[in-house]
C-alpha cells in the first residue's frame, strides 16, 4: 500500500486503485481486529485518494523536514535550560545559526571587498600585536600597506566596532570585533581585538 501511495506520477486509474486499496485495508483490519478501534491516523488513509487528486503525490506532503527543524528547537530548549522568555531565546539562537550559515562563506572574501575611508600607512604605525599578525603576510621589502576603517563585502558594510560571527564550537557562537582592515595585493587581513 505504501508503494502505491508514494508513487510518482498518478493517473486517474491509479488513484481509483489507491481508493480501493485503502477501503480493502479498512475492511480487513475490522475483520482481523474487531475489538481494536482504528486510530484517527488510520482513518485518514481513506482520504488518500482525494488528497492525491487535489495536491499530487503524497511524497510531496511529507513533514520530515519540519520534524527535523522542530527537533533543532527542542534540542536548543534542552541545552540552554532557559525557560524565561523562551521564544526570544529560540529566535535569537536561530538567527545566529542562520547568520553563520549564510554569511560565513562570503565574509571578508578579498575578491568582493571594497575598502572605504582608507589610507596608505607605514608598516610600523599599527600597534605591535597587529604588526605580529601582519608579518607572515608581508613581502620582502614591503614598507606600506592600505589601512581601511570601513569595508564593504558583497553589499554588507563593516565599520569599526561591529561584530562578526565566525564560528560555532562547543554549543557556543564565536564572534570577533572588526577593528581595522589591512589590504594587501592578494589578500586582506582583519585585525581583531
Amino acid at each position: 500500500m505504501v508503494e502505491n501511495i508514494c508513487a510518482l506520477p498518478f493517473s486517474p486509474g491509479e488513484i481509483a486503485y489507491v481508493r480501493e486499496l485503502t477501503e480493502t485495508f479498512h475492511q480487513l483490519y475490522h475483520v482481523h481486529y474487531p475489538e481494536v478501534k482504528l486510530k484517527p491516523k488510520g482513518h485518514y488513509t481513506l482520504h488518500y485518494g482525494t488528497v492525491i487528486e487535489r495536491f499530487g503525490p503524497m511524497i510531496f506532503l511529507w513533514t520530515l523536514r519540519f520534524e527535523g527543524k522542530h527537533n533543532y528547537f527542542k534540542e536548543l530548549v534542552h541545552r540552554t535550560k532557559n525557560k524565561m522568555n523562551l521564544c526570544h531565546t529560540l529566535v535569537q539562537r536561530h538567527q545566529y545559526l542562520q547568520s553563520l550559515m549564510y554569511a560565513k562563506p562570503m565574509l571578508l572574501d578579498y575578491g568582493m571587498a571594497v575598502p572605504t575611508n582608507g589610507k596608505t600607512v607605514h608598516l610600523y604605525l599599527p600597534p605591535e600585536h597587529v604588526q605580529n599578525l601582519l608579518k607572515p603576510c608581508l613581502r620582502t621589502g614591503q614598507t606600506t600597506l592600505f589601512f581601511a576603517e570601513k569595508i564593504e563585502v558583497d553589499g554588507l558594510k563593516y565599520n569599526k566596532g561591529c561584530a562578526l560571527l565566525i564560528g560555532y564550537e562547543n554549543d557556543q557562537y564565536q564572534f570577533v570585533r572588526f577593528e581595522e582592515a589591512f589590504m594587501f595585493p592578494r589578500e586582506m587581513l582583519v585585525a581583531k581585538i
